[in-house]
């Protein structure tokens, strides 16, 4: 018999089933508010479920299929790492979820359609992605809440994120923060993005040339996105991607010129 506790918070207290040890492999039959701790799950198929609530802590989820799950909150690795090893998440709808330290390894995001995805606490190693994804967010250093040893099991103070195929990925102002490896990963190759290696280096010589255009909107502009990518941990990344034309509407003078400064050498 599944244990059963019950959550008070704001609104009906829900019935929250908690999940330990081995889950039996083969279609998931628990509810719709479940929470894994501790919990082994191999070859478990969840796929097209719609969970009102999922919660995964210290858990390990190898082989297992997520496909078209629909998440209406959730919260994953709050504290201790659980790791998904070969798992799908194929058009998984994620609602407000907290993905915290979470590791996924060999995974499958293909077809996405995400708003808003902050992974910055996120580990992702040889995984595949496909889709759209507007905001993404990644951090190479972990950052408060989760920089200190008491709140991440293990403790580690960098995030592996290596060896990812976001090729086929429609990505819209990514955003990589605090050292994230982008060059350790596959990206968009379209006219559509640009990659910029020794991030910092050219950050400061394109202040240094926009500094010197008349003072204008344009310049103003250009200064205003500088000053933007300066903030935030985005000045410590050795490397970066920017979609052109997520700062080019309306289209001026002023963006053409700024990626002209940026632009690698051929």
């Amino acid at each position: 018999m599944k244990p059963t506790v019950r959550v008070v918070g704001v609104g009906e207290p829900m019935p929250l089933e908690r999940y330990s040890d081995r889950i039996p492999s083969g279609r998931f039959a628990g509810g719709d508010f479940v929470a894994f701790e501790d919990a082994h799950a191999e070859g478990v198929d969840f796929s097209g479920r719609r969970f009102e609530y999922l919660q995964a802590v210290g858990s390990t989820f190898v082989d297992c299929d997520f496909s078209g799950v629909v998440l209406k909150s959730g919260a994953l690795s709050p504290g201790r790492q659980s790791r998904f090893v070969g798992c799908r998440f194929d058009g998984i709808r994620p609602g407000p979820t907290i993905w915290g330290i979470s590791r996924f390894e060999g995974c499958s995001f293909e077809h996405l359609r995400l708003k808003g995805w902050d992974a910055r606490a996120c580990e992702f190693v040889e995984c595949r992605f496909s889709g759209r994804v507007d905001s993404l967010v990644l951090f190479g250093r972990l950052q408060p809440p989760y920089d200190e040893p008491d709140r991440v099991q293990p403790w580690r103070e960098r995030n592996e994120l290596r060896g990812n195929d976001f090729s086929r990925l429609d990505l819209h102002f990514p955003d990589f923060r605090w050292g994230v490896d982008v060059a350790a990963n596959r990206w968009p190759t379209s006219p559509d993005y640009l990659f910029v290696d020794r991030w910092p280096e050219r950050l400061l010589s394109a202040l240094a040339v926009v500094s010197r255009w008349p003072e204008d909107e344009q310049r103003e502009r250009a200064l205003w996105w500088l000053g933007l990518q300066r903030k935030g941990g985005r000045g410590e990344q050795a490397d970066i991607l920017i979609r052109v034309d997520d700062w080019t509407s309306p289209p001026t003078e002023a963006w053409d010129r700024l990626w002209a400064t940026l632009r690698p050498d051929p």
